[in-house]
């Protein structure tokens, strides 16, 4: 599968997700998604093997009469993780700390998260 192929793929794939999931993080940090299923939202967590891909390669299939490529699963179960733990709303501002006076300490460019 080329890169042209794999990008149509991922593409179609995306599509066939587009309105039936939403993703989210837990507490830790832990990636979920919640998917229409049968007309109800069921929780899952974003991992590789389980109920969610099971979902995915039913999804897929369903809506192209062709297998799901494991490259192209990887490639949208990376896509939603990211999606799940760094939603754009919620992405760290990074700020710049006046210069420390302890020696070693900060040296005026240390950086902290400040989390909204």
């Amino acid at each position: 599968m080329n890169a042209k192929e794999k990008q149509k793929a991922f593409d179609t794939f995306m599509s066939l997700l587009a309105g039936k999931q939403e993703v989210f993080h837990s507490p830790e940090g832990e990636p979920f998604i919640r998917a229409v299923v049968n007309g109800h939202g069921e929780n899952y967590p974003l991992k590789k093997k389980g109920l969610f891909e099971d979902w995915c390669r039913h999804l897929y299939f369903v809506g192209t009469d062709v297998a799901l490529p494991q490259v192209i699963f990887n490639m949208m179960l990376e896509q939603l993780q990211a999606e799940a733990r760094f939603p754009a709303s919620a992405l760290p501002a990074l700020t710049r700390n006046a210069p420390s006076s302890r020696a070693g300490v900060g040296r005026g460019h240390s950086r902290h998260l400040s989390l909204p």
